[in-house]
């Protein structure tokens, strides 16, 4: 699929199927991608101007070959998210989500990717004024 810098791109009720979005010739980037209701399916895409969006999803793995500032992940399962080196700076937000892996390249290794989980669990705590503060709480 070929794609401008004021393309959008939604993705809805894939099941099995692998994407590549690919810019056309002379761009580098695209505007946005949605994914909902899919399962079972990969997405390959170059860096993108806004936001992934993965919705009511299942065993998908979102892969930008390029940049991506935010991801957005919201009542899906077992998504895979992995990183280029452009996509270091990266914010991921999730609600409502489950195993969700994040694949990183390793420092000093060509090819090589380094994979974790995200927390599932927030512990929020109030203080005297009744000010929240929430803390993810990691699986060691």
């Amino acid at each position: 699929m070929e794609v401008g810098p004021r393309n959008e791109v939604c993705l809805e009720g894939c099941v099995g199927i692998h994407f590549r979005i690919v810019p056309t010739q002379g761009e580098t980037k695209f505007k946005a991608l949605t994914v909902t209701g899919c399962s079972d399916c990969t997405v390959v895409f170059p860096t993108m101007v806004g936001n992934l969006e993965v919705i009511n999803s299942n065993r998908v793995l979102v892969r930008p070959t390029g940049h991506v500032a935010i991801i957005q992940i919201d009542g899906s399962d077992r998504i895979t998210v992995e990183l280029s080196t452009e996509s270091q700076d990266t914010s991921m937000y999730t609600a409502k989500s489950s195993c969700i892996n994040m694949r990183r390249p390793e420092e000093g290794k060509e090819g090589s990717l380094v994979e974790f989980m995200l927390p599932e669990q927030v512990k929020h705590t109030f203080d005297s004024s009744w000010k929240v503060s929430s803390v993810p709480v990691s699986i060691e």
